[in-house]
């Protein structure tokens, strides 16, 4: 039945998350062209960036899904997926540098701001190894529920 949720879940953001990105794309577009400060899908980048978005949208349903899943509470699941994506950079930001910027790569905020971003800051992963660490957020969180479903639910 999870997987059926994800399945589902994952259909719409996908399918939602690529319409609304389309349109605001061609919208900043339109309006940044006055400015020349616009880019096109052709620049080196900007595709895999926009793809990476959706993705990410994709990402965060399975993880909040899942998280509904394995807490049996939406208000739960809320709380901590905005601790996971807001409050958690907030607090690596109060530790010692150097141990900061080793941490905070692993966030799922900066690994996020990473894959999508046409110029990754130097300290973020690339793209690619970016987006495969937000999608271990999601990955653990439902194997961990389907495994708590299996237990408690058996």
């Amino acid at each position: 039945m999870l997987l059926a949720k994800v399945t589902v879940t994952t259909a719409l953001a996908l399918v939602a998350g690529g319409v609304i990105l389309g349109a605001s794309f061609l919208i900043s577009q339109a309006v940044m062209a006055n400015g020349h400060g616009g880019v096109s899908l052709s620049d080196p980048g900007v595709a895999r960036a926009m793809a990476y978005a959706v993705l990410y949208l994709v990402i965060v349903t399975v993880l909040a899904t899942s998280l509904g899943a394995i807490m049996r509470a939406t208000a739960g699941a809320i709380a901590v997926l905005f601790t996971l994506v807001f409050l958690v950079p907030q607090v690596l930001d109060h530790l010692p540098q150097d141990l900061r910027h080793t941490l905070m790569r692993f966030g799922l905020q900066r690994a996020a701001a990473g894959a999508v971003s046409l110029h990754p800051a130097a300290d973020t992963f690339s793209p690619t190894v970016s987006m495969l660490v937000c999608a271990a957020y999601a990955a653990v969180a439902l194997a961990l529920a389907l495994f708590l479903i299996g237990r408690r639910d058996a």
